[in-house]
């Protein structure tokens, strides 16, 4: 790979609202990584995507040939996630993917193996748990704060109603569960000592898209899950950790703003205890330990084994959930 000066160059694929209003100012807070070229349908949309910035505008196969894009960002529609990330890979370039990395388990298996094969880092961006919060939660639980874990509760949802977006589409790779349900799946494989299984739900539907989901169900070790999910709601984005002792709570946990000091409320009887949380961009963090990853040429099999237990979570959450049709 051609380095600039032990900089990774890195390669937007997909012009997005998520690629510009969180990646970009990430990537360009990052301390080892480098916008190199952006790729678009048309490269005069690249052009344009994010002006005031120095950057290389090129079509998707052009992106894919650029001697000085070591990693490509891929933030195109869900359906297209595997179709791109296979090709970004065989180019030889490592890839950090939007969620979900595939639609089911077995597209996630082709391509971690496939990447495996090559040698490449393909790299789920589940970016929030790089920032430091949930570290410091993982710590207060370990300290013994809240005494033994027994349970994960979270809820993330919004009012989604904007016409043409993707996420409404009642295609592959829309709706609800592939926008929103590696949030609470990842918090929950991230802090829970068992593995989740026995899930049983619900998941609904208005004119042919999964528009909310509302699980439960136990991990390996005993501890019980619950998660509700969906677009047709006032925002909320909180996950909470119940112990034998006390409990512990955390707002805005999925989409905290790289400007937030966050708040992590821990409960014990009737004391309520609020640690605030340093700011922090959870993007340009998650940029980082990728870079990091590929350049010290790391061994990249647990990113690859994250994904493929993710993957594994999402399926036995989807197949758990019993269909309730609210609109035709």
């Amino acid at each position: 790979m051609k380095m600039i000066d032990r900089t990774l160059g890195i390669g937007i694929l997909g012009c997005s609202d998520i690629a510009r209003r969180r990646f970009l100012p990430g990537l360009l807070r990052a301390a080892n990584a480098k916008l190199v070229a952006c790729a678009s349908r048309t490269v005069e949309k690249a052009r344009q995507f994010f002006p005031g910035t120095d950057y290389d505008a090129v079509s998707y196969d052009d992106l894919l040939r650029h001697e000085l894009v070591n990693a490509v960002y891929i933030s195109v529609p869900n359906h297209l996630h595997e179709e791109w990330a296979l090709k970004a890979l065989a180019a030889g370039k490592h890839v950090i993917c939007e969620k979900p990395l595939g639609l089911t388990l077995d597209s996630v298996k082709r391509m971690t193996a496939f990447a495996e094969s090559q040698g490449l880092l393909l790299f789920e961006n589940i970016m929030y748990v790089h920032h430091p919060q949930h570290r410091m939660i993982r710590e207060i639980v370990a300290r013994g704060d809240i005494g033994r874990l027994r349970s994960f509760r979270s809820s993330f949802g919004f009012l989604l109603a904007a016409p043409g977006d993707f996420r409404l589409s009642s295609g592959p790779g829309g709706g609800a569960f592939n926008d929103q349900a590696r949030y609470p799946l990842s918090a929950a494989r991230y802090h829970l000592a068992g593995a989740l299984r026995d899930v049983t739900g619900y998941r609904s539907y208005r004119r042919g898209v999964n528009v909310s989901l509302q699980a439960s169900g136990m991990s390996t070790e005993g501890e019980s899950f619950f998660c509700s999910i969906g677009f047709e709601q006032q925002y909320e984005c909180w996950y909470e950790l119940i112990g034998d002792k006390g409990k512990i709570r955390l707002e805005r946990a999925y989409t905290t703003p790289a400007d937030h000091a966050g708040i992590i409320e821990v409960t014990t009887g009737s004391q309520v205890n609020r640690i605030e949380t340093p700011r922090a961009d959870h993007f340009q963090l998650t940029i980082e330990h990728a870079a990091g990853l590929i350049l010290g040429q790391q061994d990249f099999s647990r990113a690859h084994e994250a994904a493929r237990r993710l993957a594994a979570d999402a399926e036995l959450l989807w197949s758990g959930c019993r269909s309730i049709v609210l609109e035709e």
